[in-house]
């Protein structure tokens, strides 16, 4: 029987003792009204998007000023607040950007996927008919959305509340 601790230990031993002696830089100051006016990105996305039901389903309903959901870190954030409070994540059209709709930049692909993985469901809420009528491959993509269950494209939070009953 081999008595040697796996390579694993020793490296996570290693990086301990390298870290616990380096110097800690002195927590920063802030008074008065410098500190007050401080917020963090998760205040913002906290402080916008509710979770309400819609059709007997909690729904992490986006603000419509909010940050974009332009990439696999903007979902992640979503899917952040989402878990363990909501089943679906509803975004405004207006928080959706144009390489979003542009299939060819993989963007659309990224943030289907991150929600796919974390069993959430994606709504996009609000007219995506332009975006549609220019491209084929988007069409596409936005009938076979809505065939299933995961992500779909919606006019308004009506559409949405009929389709989750």
């Amino acid at each position: 029987m081999d008595m040697r601790p796996d390579t694993t230990d020793k490296t996570i031993a290693l990086a301990r003792s390298a870290t616990e002696n380096l110097p800690r830089p002195p927590p920063e100051r802030r008074e008065g009204r410098e500190m007050e006016q401080e917020t963090t990105r998760a205040d913002v996305v906290a402080g916008t998007d509710d979770v309400v039901p819609i059709g007997g389903v909690p729904v992490l309903r986006c603000a419509a000023d909010g940050p974009l959901l332009d990439g696999e870190q903007a979902a992640l954030d979503l899917i952040g607040e989402a878990l363990g409070r909501a089943e679906v994540v509803a975004v405004p059209v207006s928080r959706i950007p144009p390489a979003f709709f542009a299939l060819a930049t993989g963007v659309a692909g990224a943030v289907v996927q991150k929600f796919v993985n974390y069993r959430l469901r994606l709504v996009v809420v609000g007219e995506v008919t332009e975006h549609v009528a220019a491209s084929t491959a988007l069409r596409d993509f936005v009938r076979e959305a809505n065939r299933g269950g995961q992500t779909w494209f919606v006019a308004d939070e009506t559409e949405l509340e009929a389709r989750l009953r």
